[in-house]
Protein backbone atom coordinates (compact mmCIF):
# COMPACT_ATOMS: atom_id res chain seq x y z
CA UNK A 1 0.00 0.00 0.00
CA UNK A 2 1.32 3.41 -0.94
CA UNK A 3 0.42 6.50 1.04
CA UNK A 4 -0.45 9.44 -1.09
CA UNK A 5 -0.79 13.09 -0.07
CA UNK A 6 -2.40 15.41 -2.53
CA UNK A 7 -0.15 18.20 -3.73
CA UNK A 8 -2.98 20.54 -2.81
CA UNK A 9 -2.78 19.44 0.84
CA UNK A 10 0.99 19.94 1.17
CA UNK A 11 0.83 23.73 1.71
CA UNK A 12 -1.89 23.23 4.34
CA UNK A 13 0.22 20.64 6.17
CA UNK A 14 3.29 22.87 5.96
CA UNK A 15 1.44 25.84 7.45
CA UNK A 16 0.01 23.61 10.18
CA UNK A 17 3.49 22.33 11.00
CA UNK A 18 4.92 25.83 11.20
CA UNK A 19 2.09 26.97 13.47
CA UNK A 20 2.61 23.97 15.74
CA UNK A 21 6.35 24.64 15.96
CA UNK A 22 5.77 28.32 16.67
CA UNK A 23 3.30 27.44 19.43
CA UNK A 24 5.88 25.10 20.94
CA UNK A 25 8.51 27.88 21.09
CA UNK A 26 5.97 30.39 22.36
CA UNK A 27 5.28 28.04 25.26
CA UNK A 28 9.02 27.70 25.96
CA UNK A 29 9.50 31.47 25.84
CA UNK A 30 6.57 32.10 28.17
CA UNK A 31 8.41 30.11 30.83
CA UNK A 32 11.41 32.43 30.47
CA UNK A 33 9.42 35.65 30.80
CA UNK A 34 10.32 38.03 33.65
CA UNK A 35 7.88 37.77 36.55
CA UNK A 36 8.81 40.90 38.50
CA UNK A 37 7.29 44.37 38.26
CA UNK A 38 9.22 47.62 38.73
CA UNK A 39 8.19 51.28 38.57
CA UNK A 40 7.57 52.53 35.04
CA UNK A 41 10.14 55.10 33.98
CA UNK A 42 8.94 58.71 33.89
CA UNK A 43 12.23 60.62 33.96
CA UNK A 44 13.12 60.29 30.28
CA UNK A 45 9.81 61.74 29.10
CA UNK A 46 10.37 64.86 31.21
CA UNK A 47 13.77 65.83 29.80
CA UNK A 48 14.35 68.97 27.76
CA UNK A 49 17.92 67.99 26.82
CA UNK A 50 16.91 65.14 24.53
CA UNK A 51 20.40 63.86 23.87
CA UNK A 52 21.49 60.33 24.81
CA UNK A 53 24.76 58.44 24.48
CA UNK A 54 25.17 54.66 24.36
CA UNK A 55 28.55 53.45 25.64
CA UNK A 56 29.26 49.75 25.18
CA UNK A 57 32.29 47.58 24.63
CA UNK A 58 30.80 45.76 21.63
CA UNK A 59 28.17 46.87 19.15
CA UNK A 60 25.65 44.12 19.95
CA UNK A 61 25.81 44.94 23.68
CA UNK A 62 23.42 47.78 22.87
CA UNK A 63 20.57 45.31 22.25
CA UNK A 64 19.69 45.50 25.94
CA UNK A 65 18.36 49.02 25.42
CA UNK A 66 17.45 48.84 21.72
CA UNK A 67 13.70 49.08 22.26
CA UNK A 68 14.02 52.10 24.55
CA UNK A 69 16.47 53.82 22.21
CA UNK A 70 14.19 53.22 19.22
CA UNK A 71 11.30 54.84 21.08
CA UNK A 72 13.45 57.78 22.15
CA UNK A 73 14.54 58.37 18.55
CA UNK A 74 10.89 58.36 17.50
CA UNK A 75 10.24 60.99 20.18
CA UNK A 76 12.84 63.34 18.76
CA UNK A 77 15.89 62.42 20.82
CA UNK A 78 19.37 62.74 19.33
CA UNK A 79 21.34 59.56 20.07
CA UNK A 80 24.99 58.68 19.59
CA UNK A 81 26.77 55.36 20.15
CA UNK A 82 30.30 54.43 21.25
CA UNK A 83 31.80 50.95 20.79
CA UNK A 84 35.10 49.16 20.27
CA UNK A 85 36.60 46.69 17.79
CA UNK A 86 39.83 44.78 18.48
CA UNK A 87 42.51 45.70 15.95
CA UNK A 88 43.89 42.20 15.46
CA UNK A 89 44.40 40.40 12.16
CA UNK A 90 42.41 37.25 12.93
CA UNK A 91 39.15 39.20 13.25
CA UNK A 92 39.77 41.83 10.54
CA UNK A 93 37.17 40.38 8.16
CA UNK A 94 34.66 39.97 10.96
CA UNK A 95 35.23 43.55 12.10
CA UNK A 96 34.60 44.81 8.58
CA UNK A 97 31.27 42.98 8.39
CA UNK A 98 30.30 44.09 11.90
CA UNK A 99 30.89 47.70 10.92
CA UNK A 100 28.54 47.26 7.97
CA UNK A 101 26.00 45.58 10.23
CA UNK A 102 26.09 48.27 12.90
CA UNK A 103 25.37 50.95 10.30
CA UNK A 104 22.29 48.97 9.28
CA UNK A 105 21.31 48.49 12.92
CA UNK A 106 21.46 52.14 13.89
CA UNK A 107 19.53 53.07 10.73
CA UNK A 108 16.73 50.70 11.80
CA UNK A 109 16.57 52.28 15.26
CA UNK A 110 16.98 55.88 14.11
CA UNK A 111 20.32 56.47 15.89
CA UNK A 112 21.92 59.49 14.24
CA UNK A 113 25.60 59.07 15.14
CA UNK A 114 28.11 56.31 15.85
CA UNK A 115 31.78 56.47 16.71
CA UNK A 116 33.71 53.25 16.93
CA UNK A 117 37.35 52.82 17.82
CA UNK A 118 39.43 50.02 16.38
CA UNK A 119 42.59 49.45 18.42
CA UNK A 120 44.27 47.15 20.93
CA UNK A 121 42.39 48.14 24.07
CA UNK A 122 43.53 45.27 26.31
CA UNK A 123 46.99 43.78 26.53
CA UNK A 124 46.08 40.14 25.91
CA UNK A 125 43.81 40.66 22.89
CA UNK A 126 46.17 39.09 20.39
CA UNK A 127 46.93 36.02 22.50
CA UNK A 128 43.77 35.23 24.47
CA UNK A 129 41.25 32.78 23.02
CA UNK A 130 38.88 33.28 25.97
CA UNK A 131 38.79 37.06 26.36
CA UNK A 132 35.10 36.77 27.26
CA UNK A 133 35.87 34.82 30.43
CA UNK A 134 35.71 36.80 33.71
CA UNK A 135 38.94 37.97 35.35
CA UNK A 136 39.29 39.60 38.78
CA UNK A 137 38.40 43.26 38.89
CA UNK A 138 41.73 43.94 40.62
CA UNK A 139 43.51 43.11 37.35
CA UNK A 140 41.52 45.51 35.15
CA UNK A 141 43.88 48.48 35.41
CA UNK A 142 46.87 46.42 34.34
CA UNK A 143 44.95 44.41 31.72
CA UNK A 144 43.34 47.32 29.87
CA UNK A 145 44.79 50.47 28.33
CA UNK A 146 42.75 52.49 30.77
CA UNK A 147 44.09 55.98 30.01
CA UNK A 148 43.25 55.66 26.32
CA UNK A 149 39.76 54.34 27.06
CA UNK A 150 39.07 57.14 29.53
CA UNK A 151 40.27 59.71 27.03
CA UNK A 152 38.01 58.39 24.27
CA UNK A 153 34.93 58.10 26.49
CA UNK A 154 35.45 61.55 28.03
CA UNK A 155 35.91 63.13 24.61
CA UNK A 156 32.66 61.61 23.33
CA UNK A 157 30.70 62.75 26.39
CA UNK A 158 32.14 66.26 26.16
CA UNK A 159 31.33 66.49 22.47
CA UNK A 160 27.81 65.01 22.58
CA UNK A 161 26.73 66.53 25.92
CA UNK A 162 24.00 63.98 26.70
CA UNK A 163 21.58 64.16 29.59
CA UNK A 164 21.68 60.37 29.90
CA UNK A 165 24.10 57.54 29.16
CA UNK A 166 22.95 54.01 28.40
CA UNK A 167 25.35 51.15 29.05
CA UNK A 168 25.50 47.67 30.63
CA UNK A 169 25.84 47.15 34.36
CA UNK A 170 29.16 47.60 36.12
CA UNK A 171 28.53 44.74 38.58
CA UNK A 172 28.78 41.68 36.34
CA UNK A 173 28.72 43.19 32.85
CA UNK A 174 25.61 41.47 31.53
CA UNK A 175 26.60 37.82 31.35
CA UNK A 176 30.09 38.30 32.79
CA UNK A 177 32.39 39.49 29.98
CA UNK A 178 35.17 41.58 31.57
CA UNK A 179 35.09 44.09 28.70
CA UNK A 180 31.38 44.66 29.31
CA UNK A 181 32.00 45.26 32.99
CA UNK A 182 35.03 47.51 32.62
CA UNK A 183 33.62 49.75 29.90
CA UNK A 184 30.48 50.16 32.03
CA UNK A 185 32.63 51.01 35.04
CA UNK A 186 34.53 53.62 33.03
CA UNK A 187 31.32 55.02 31.52
CA UNK A 188 29.88 55.55 35.00
CA UNK A 189 33.11 57.07 36.27
CA UNK A 190 33.31 59.49 33.34
CA UNK A 191 29.63 60.40 33.63
CA UNK A 192 30.03 61.32 37.31
CA UNK A 193 33.21 63.30 36.67
CA UNK A 194 31.58 65.13 33.78
CA UNK A 195 28.56 66.02 35.89
CA UNK A 196 30.75 67.43 38.65
CA UNK A 197 32.63 69.62 36.20
CA UNK A 198 31.40 73.05 35.15
CA UNK A 199 28.72 72.70 32.48
CA UNK A 200 28.16 68.99 33.14
CA UNK A 201 25.08 67.60 31.44
CA UNK A 202 24.94 63.88 32.31
CA UNK A 203 22.26 63.58 34.96
CA UNK A 204 21.68 59.83 34.89
CA UNK A 205 23.17 56.53 33.74
CA UNK A 206 20.75 53.79 32.67
CA UNK A 207 22.35 50.37 33.01
CA UNK A 208 20.49 47.76 30.95
CA UNK A 209 19.85 44.62 33.02
CA UNK A 210 17.54 41.61 33.19
CA UNK A 211 15.19 41.09 36.09
CA UNK A 212 16.42 38.34 38.44
CA UNK A 213 13.95 35.75 37.10
CA UNK A 214 14.82 36.52 33.48
CA UNK A 215 18.55 36.40 34.18
CA UNK A 216 18.36 33.06 35.94
CA UNK A 217 16.15 31.39 33.33
CA UNK A 218 17.98 32.81 30.30
CA UNK A 219 21.54 32.50 31.59
CA UNK A 220 21.35 29.51 33.96
CA UNK A 221 23.23 27.31 31.46
CA UNK A 222 25.93 29.91 30.76
CA UNK A 223 29.27 28.76 32.15
CA UNK A 224 30.62 32.30 31.86
CA UNK A 225 27.70 33.79 33.81
CA UNK A 226 28.03 31.26 36.61
CA UNK A 227 31.80 31.78 36.78
CA UNK A 228 31.35 35.57 36.80
CA UNK A 229 29.21 35.39 39.92
CA UNK A 230 32.15 33.81 41.72
CA UNK A 231 34.86 36.04 40.24
CA UNK A 232 32.94 39.29 40.74
CA UNK A 233 31.48 38.26 44.12
CA UNK A 234 27.86 38.97 43.21
CA UNK A 235 24.57 37.13 42.71
CA UNK A 236 24.20 38.30 39.12
CA UNK A 237 23.04 41.51 37.52
CA UNK A 238 21.98 44.33 39.84
CA UNK A 239 18.29 44.67 40.65
CA UNK A 240 16.44 46.98 38.23
CA UNK A 241 15.01 50.23 39.52
CA UNK A 242 12.77 50.95 36.54
CA UNK A 243 11.14 49.34 33.51
CA UNK A 244 10.11 50.60 30.08
CA UNK A 245 7.46 48.97 27.90
CA UNK A 246 8.91 48.50 24.40
CA UNK A 247 6.09 46.77 22.54
CA UNK A 248 5.71 49.69 20.15
CA UNK A 249 9.34 49.11 19.07
CA UNK A 250 8.96 45.33 18.64
CA UNK A 251 9.47 45.20 14.88
CA UNK A 252 12.47 47.53 14.87
CA UNK A 253 14.19 45.82 17.80
CA UNK A 254 13.64 42.44 16.15
CA UNK A 255 15.14 43.68 12.89
CA UNK A 256 18.04 45.24 14.79
CA UNK A 257 18.74 41.86 16.39
CA UNK A 258 18.69 40.20 12.97
CA UNK A 259 21.03 42.81 11.51
CA UNK A 260 24.06 41.57 13.49
CA UNK A 261 24.84 38.88 10.92
CA UNK A 262 28.13 37.69 12.45
CA UNK A 263 26.86 37.69 16.03
CA UNK A 264 23.76 35.49 15.85
CA UNK A 265 25.25 32.59 17.88
CA UNK A 266 26.16 35.00 20.70
CA UNK A 267 22.81 36.80 20.56
CA UNK A 268 20.94 33.51 20.76
CA UNK A 269 22.81 32.57 23.92
CA UNK A 270 21.21 35.54 25.66
CA UNK A 271 17.98 36.13 23.72
CA UNK A 272 16.87 32.52 23.60
CA UNK A 273 14.72 31.33 20.66
CA UNK A 274 14.07 34.86 19.43
CA UNK A 275 14.50 33.63 15.85
CA UNK A 276 11.84 30.93 16.25
CA UNK A 277 8.85 33.26 16.53
CA UNK A 278 7.76 36.57 15.04
CA UNK A 279 8.52 39.97 16.56
CA UNK A 280 5.05 40.55 17.99
CA UNK A 281 5.02 37.16 19.70
CA UNK A 282 8.51 37.58 21.13
CA UNK A 283 8.02 41.10 22.43
CA UNK A 284 4.57 40.37 23.76
CA UNK A 285 6.41 38.03 26.14
CA UNK A 286 9.53 40.18 26.62
CA UNK A 287 7.61 43.44 26.53
CA UNK A 288 9.83 45.41 28.91
CA UNK A 289 13.43 46.55 29.15
CA UNK A 290 14.83 46.90 32.66
CA UNK A 291 17.39 49.37 33.94
CA UNK A 292 19.29 50.17 37.08
CA UNK A 293 19.27 53.96 37.07
CA UNK A 294 22.12 55.84 38.76
CA UNK A 295 21.97 59.58 39.42
CA UNK A 296 25.40 61.00 38.66
CA UNK A 297 25.15 63.78 41.23
CA UNK A 298 24.89 61.37 44.14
Amino acid sequence: MHSHISKHKLPILLVAGICLLSACYTNKLSKLAPTEQYPDDTWLSQQSNKRALIIVAHDDDALGCAGTITQLCEQGWQVSMFCLYPDISRVADRNAQRQIDIKNTIAIQGIQDIRWHEFIYRKDLETSQTAYYPVPESSFDTLFFTDTLLSLINAHIEDWKPSVIFTLDDQIGGYGHPEHKYISMLALRCAKEHQLAKGGTVERVYQAVFSPSQAETSLKDSEVYQAAKEVYHCQGMPIPTTQINIQSAADKKYRAMQAYTTEQPNILRVWLYYNKVDADTYFNIFDREFFRVIETGE
